[in-house]
């Protein structure tokens, strides 16, 4: 949308090595906020967060979250030993029942019930497990 406000983006390459090139206002703002997030490790290295890296990642939050929103209406979804795991509910049980909940501990005692969660949290245990 800012296409004509002209600005020079100060970033860094591949190597982490100082680049600056011919950019927009927005472009610059959003590649130097990319650069304040911590690096990200890779094998032995590290690296800045590249800005398609953290788009991505804001793509991938919110596409959990939506999709996360639409389970938690009829399914109780969850996470055990590194999977997420859906069970789905019949209509008549609150997905926060203790029955449901207390049933679920029994048969999966470390199992964290994402339902029970803040958004915020269960997106990102979500995103955690690969989901």
């Amino acid at each position: 949308m800012d296409r004509d406000s002209k600005a020079t983006v100060k970033g860094v390459n591949h190597k982490d090595e100082p680049v600056e090139y011919a950019g927009t206002v927005e472009e610059a703002a959003f590649v130097a906020y990319c650069l304040t997030l911590p690096k990200w490790a890779y094998r032995d290295m590290t690296a800045f967060q590249s800005p398609d890296m953290v788009a991505g990642n804001l793509l991938n939050a919110a596409e959990t979250e939506k999709r996360l929103k639409r389970q938690f209406k009829t399914k109780l979804v969850f996470v055990d030993d590194g999977k997420e795991y859906v069970y789905g509910v019949n209509g008549k049980t609150p997905l926060d029942s203790l029955t449901l909940v207390d049933s679920m501990k029994r048969n999966y005692p470390k199992a964290v019930i994402l339902n029970l969660l803040p958004m915020e949290e269960a997106v990102a245990l979500s995103l955690a497990q690969g989901g």
